[in-house]
């Protein structure tokens, strides 16, 4: 297992089964993965890292986490002026996912040197995975098979252990903007309970609440400030049986949990919050919308669509970061369209037909992949691909820039090989469908405008 370290840029790769990876740090304090190929040949990577980072003093340095099988690697960094660097190394059950044994490396350098400091943890510490306060200087490690996390607050320095009530599945730090005195509450869940809780103390063993035991089936922190939301307000559904389900809400202190007013039941696994809108889908009569929509905290009031495609079935929001919804709607088999909303969340119009998107058993265990990308950076720019026709096995890929008014299709790279040009022939790229299949998804960030990796 090796570590690549220049001073842009952090490359890990894992050298076992054949197979390379590439991980950085996302927003929720979490890791994502990054298949970039099949890559038994280090050296050969290696190689391809300097050709591409190398330039007037930029060295990539190699290092070898030695003397373990394990197979997967988190890497993070965090972040200016801080040259500390954490790294945990994971051997996996092949079966379950969950780890077998992890290690914890940390550099104060950048990566120049590592060292692994395990010990410092304790005795039979196993980490599943780690978690990063909102201001990014603290650090809680998970243990799920012990009950316990490991915190630190100073960088990696010094560690705390505590154990905790239930299996720390899950931990969750709000992702806005909060005050500093607090900054330090954090979400738990332990999935197989279905069981919330909360902290103000970052996580320390007397001072988890529960805010429900059992049949929790979905959870948010608020995503906006007062006067709609305290800043500690979280929602969450509660399944009722009997396929329903209810809306709750807390904030700190915690002590009391109510009932969102006005709302009343709706089908289980339906509630989503993102910024002003929450939605919920609830029993619909024919030719009327199952989806309800609370805007900035108001009342739900029922969605309207133009009624031009089948029945919606389930639903997916895919951005609302520019005061309006775009939404993909899965019809049928056959159908999954893409819709735009007012300012309200409430009333959408057809954008784009015959997006490419799951399979219907995906969309009902709630984790569908649909094929849209919004460009980060670049304000009412959207990537999507589409089948060209019902029933095709051929598809395009299609972009607007100005928030799905109009959508063309790409034209293929200059200088290419190959005989394709429009309006006959067009670019396709690999969107979210096909990550099982393989294949890393369109990425864009902010602050690299108008550059997009496919």
């Amino acid at each position: 297992m090796l570590l690549y370290a220049t001073s842009l840029l952090l490359f890990a790769a894992v050298a076992n089964h054949g197979s390379c990876s590439i991980y950085g740090s996302t927003e929720d304090g979490r890791v994502q993965a990054v298949t970039v190929g099949q890559s038994s040949d280090t050296p050969t990577l290696a190689k391809r890292l300097r050709r591409q980072t190398d330039g007037p003093g930029v060295v990539v340095k190699r290092n070898y986490l030695g003397g373990s099988t394990h197979d997967q690697i988190l890497v993070h960094w965090v972040g200016h002026p801080s040259q500390v660097l954490f790294v945990l190394t994971r051997r996996r059950d092949p079966a379950t996912g969950r780890s077998l044994e992890s290690w914890l490396w940390r550099s104060s350098d950048n990566g120049n040197m590592i060292q692994n400091e395990t010990s410092k943890l304790g005795d039979n510490a196993l980490i599943e995975w780690y978690y990063i306060s909102p201001d990014g200087s603290k650090l809680i490690f998970t243990d799920i098979i012990h009950h316990a996390l490991h915190i630190t607050t100073d960088e990696g320095h010094t560690y705390t252990r505590h154990e905790v009530p239930f299996v720390p599945d899950k931990l969750v730090f709000q992702k806005q903007t909060i005050p500093n005195s607090q900054s330090d509450v954090v979400l738990g869940y332990d999935s197989s309970a279905q069981s919330l809780y909360v902290s103000q103390t970052l996580g320390k063993t007397s001072s988890w609440i529960a805010l429900h035991i059992g049949n929790v089936t979905r959870y948010f922190w608020r995503e906006l400030g007062p006067p709609y939301d305290n800043y500690t307000t979280v929602y969450f559904e509660v399944d009722l049986g009997n396929n329903t389900a209810v809306l709750k809400r807390s904030s700190s202190p915690f002590q009391e949990v109510e009932d969102f007013p006005q709302l009343g039941t709706f089908l289980p696994n339906s509630f989503y919050l993102t910024l002003q809108y929450m939605f919920v889908r609830r029993h619909a009569t024919i030719g009327s919308s199952p989806l309800w929509v609370s805007f900035r905290r108001g009342p739900f009031q029922q969605a309207l669509f133009p009624g031009l495609l089948p029945p919606e079935m389930y639903y997916m929001v895919v951005d609302a970061s520019k005061d309006q919804v775009f939404m993909v709607v899965y019809h049928n088999a056959n159908t999954s369209s893409l819709y735009v909303s007012d300012e309200t969340g409430r009333i959408y119009s057809l954008s784009l037909e015959r997006v490419v998107s799951s399979d219907v058993s995906i969309w009902m265990a709630g984790d569908p992949k649909v094929d849209v990308h919004p460009v980060e950076g670049l304000h009412g720019t959207y990537l999507a691909n589409i089948v060209d026709s019902e029933n095709s096995s051929f598809g395009s890929t299609v972009i607007t820039f100005n928030k799905g008014g109009a959508w063309q299709r790409l034209a293929p790279p200059t200088g290419s090989s190959t005989t394709c040009s429009m309006p006959n022939c067009s670019l396709h790229l690999r969107m979210n469908s096909d990550v099982v299949n393989g294949y890393q998804s369109i990425l864009s960030q902010d602050s690299a405008i108008g550059l997009i990796m496919a």
